[in-house]
């Protein structure tokens, strides 16, 4: 049996907006929660949405539209989600029957699912768990809390560790967070139990060298390990270290570490960034062309996060360093954004991540530029002025027109905004505290 003990630290503690950005967050917010709960489509007591194809476009070029998927990170638990939130600070009941409609879409028949091998914190079903559940605490809807812990019943706990994908959106890193989350959320030690049980998997399954510890990714067999949250080291160490903090078993911690080691292994001082090597073989050298990104679920901000978190729960001056220099790296990707007018405002790689990341800016001591309180502000009223204001559709994650989901589109836009007006709001980039 698994004896759960306290955490340290939980949340991170945003920094002080003023009242300008406030007003601004408020009145985007709820003008892209009108706009979902007026696109929405119905069915008896369902909603969904059509949203561009996550997936590669089409060999012609073309983007597939089609009905939203269930999943956090694109579908309707993840628009559920937002609106749900959104609802408990506005009170608005068409916001709430919109977010129940779209919770009742993402799983319409959970009494007799069958499971499916989807895994995964963003991608997974364990994710829509964990979103049922908050939607239900939001709006107060007791049988939707039932219904995700049926379905976390059905897939996280009967199939803990099953597949071989490791990471946060859609492998046992993911699983293992949503499994904590619930269990912090719902109460239950099944679901503790069902984290160690993936813990042990990673344990398992980390690839040590000389470097440290990683996991190949299936997607880039002939990749080396990759870094950063989403697909990388720095989601599994993360989650190993959630793990640690609510057991106490040093073996996570250890791993967690060695994680991180490997990370610092590829660490580039000149680009203050982590090089994504998915399209790099394991025995290549020149390192001339290596590719750097900038985002949520590559490079600097997301492994910003997970430092940020690792410095909560350890307290080790190493993770504030490097937080803090991936902090600065995305402090330049955001204004680079800025001035050269491009890109999208998607949560997984656009502006609305970077400002995401930081709004996060001052956990636990990791110090924040006194300058991000007027970047967030110039990118909120940039995204106030040119899309909201003007009705002009928001560029999306997809690089195609709008989409509806969390880390693509409009939802997750919608709790940049929201988190803007209140900060305590949840983030969908650091969802477990």
């Amino acid at each position: 049996m698994v004896h759960a003990m306290a955490t340290t630290s939980g949340r991170l503690v945003p920094l002080l907006l003023n009242d300008s950005i406030r007003r601004i967050g408020q009145r985007v917010a709820d003008r892209i929660g009108h706009q979902l709960q007026s696109d929405a489509l119905w069915y008896e007591d369902r909603c969904t949405w059509i949203g561009a194809d996550p997936i590669e476009p089409a060999s012609d070029g073309q983007i597939t539209y089609r009905t939203c998927d269930p999943w956090l990170y694109s579908g309707t638990s993840g628009i559920a989600l937002f609106l749900a939130t959104l609802y408990k600070r506005s009170g608005n009941d068409v916001l709430r029957r919109t977010a129940l409609g779209a919770a009742n879409s993402t799983l319409p028949d959970a009494g007799r699912l069958q499971y499916a091998r989807n895994g995964g914190l963003y991608g997974g079903w364990s994710g829509v768990a964990v979103a049922l559940a908050r939607v239900g605490s939001a709006i107060n809807e007791p049988k939707l809390i039932d219904r995700a812990n049926q379905l976390a019943q059905k897939t996280l706990v009967a199939h803990a560790g099953e597949g071989d994908d490791f990471d946060i959106v859609a492998g046992h890193a993911g699983d293992l967070v949503a499994a904590l989350a619930l269990y912090r959320d719902l109460h239950r030690i099944e679901y503790l139990e069902s984290a160690v049980a993936l813990g042990e998997r990673m344990l398992h399954t980390a690839v040590r060298d000389e470097a440290g510890a990683s996991w190949v990714a299936p997607e880039f067999p002939e990749s080396r390990s990759l870094t950063g949250l989403s697909h990388g080291a720095s989601g599994a160490g993360w989650a190993l270290l959630e793990l640690w903090s609510s057991t106490g078993d040093d073996r996570f911690r250890d791993c967690a570490y060695d994680a991180f080691a490997y990370e610092r292994h590829w660490f580039d001082g000149t680009r203050g960034n982590w090089p994504d090597f998915r399209s790099e073989g394991r025995g290549r050298h020149n390192t001339a062309s290596r590719r750097f990104c900038v985002f949520w679920c590559h490079g600097a901000p997301g492994i910003a996060l997970a430092r940020k978190r690792a410095y909560e729960l350890t307290g080790d001056s190493v993770f504030q360093e490097e937080a803090i220099i991936a902090l600065e790296t995305t402090r330049q990707e955001a204004s680079s954004y800025l001035d050269s007018g491009i890109g999208n405002f998607s949560l997984c790689h656009g502006l609305a991540g970077l400002a995401d990341v930081l709004m996060c800016a001052h956990p636990g001591g990791v110090a924040g530029s006194s300058s991000d309180v007027e970047l967030i502000r110039r990118i909120l009223q940039i995204g106030c002025d040119r899309y909201a204001e003007a009705h002009i559709p928001w560029p999306c994650g997809t690089h195609s027109s709008e989409t509806p989901g969390a880390l693509l589109g409009l939802a997750g836009i919608g709790s940049l905004y929201l988190r803007a007006y209140d900060p305590d709001a949840i983030s969908f980039l650091t969802i477990l505290y």
